[in-house]
């Protein structure tokens, strides 16, 4: 079969020598961050198929294309780890990027799911103490469903409350090395 290296290399902004490169890191790579590439791919795919940025005829291309770049990110986030310059606040503020570039591919068209996840974020707090009180997810989903007007299943409510809560520890985490930073940098002055 023909496929067109052009059209994957104008997409991804990648040579067909770093593509490969590209291709055996992921090979290297321990099956469960293996597992999150194929995950953030599907993400990519959305992201990119919504901003109609992928010719639909190109199917195996495409593919080759979201695999690539959700490849990039975990590459990008070993190459912080990897560098001997790089200290801890560089790589958790590169994985924190890649988290944002990940929840920005989510949020970006999906309709309803979006939806949802948007009034999960919001209502994170009141869903927090019902979780600290003791409540399961299926009871939490059925408090949705009657006092929201909302239907959302219990492992929907708990993926969404569990990455939500992570997120904000990251930002909490992010936020401290700024603080810690520019406080050493009023210090040093």
């Amino acid at each position: 079969m023909d496929y067109d290296g052009r059209y994957i290399e104008s997409i991804t902004g990648l040579e067909a020598s770093k593509q490969k490169e590209l291709v055996h890191f992921f090979a290297g790579l321990p099956l469960n961050e293996q597992l999150e590439v194929y995950a953030n791919k599907r993400i990519v795919f959305k992201n990119k198929i919504s901003q109609n940025q992928l010719n639909k005829d190109r199917k195996v291309e495409n593919d080759f294309i979201v695999f690539l770049i959700a490849i990039l990110g975990t590459n990008e986030i070993y190459a912080s780890r990897s560098d001997r310059r790089a200290t801890d606040r560089d790589v958790r503020l590169k994985e924190l990027q890649l988290q944002k570039k990940i929840d920005n591919f989510k949020i970006s068209g999906e309709g309803k799911s979006a939806l949802k996840r948007a009034l999960l974020r919001e209502r994170f707090w009141d869903i927090n103490i019902m979780v600290n009180q003791g409540m399961g997810y299926r009871k939490i989903a059925d408090f949705i469903n009657k006092h929201w007007k909302i239907k959302i299943s219990s492992s929907y409510i708990q993926k969404i409350f569990e990455a939500e809560k992570k997120r904000q520890e990251l930002e909490k985490h992010n936020a401290e090395l700024i603080l810690t930073l520019s406080e050493e940098h009023l210090y040093f002055e």
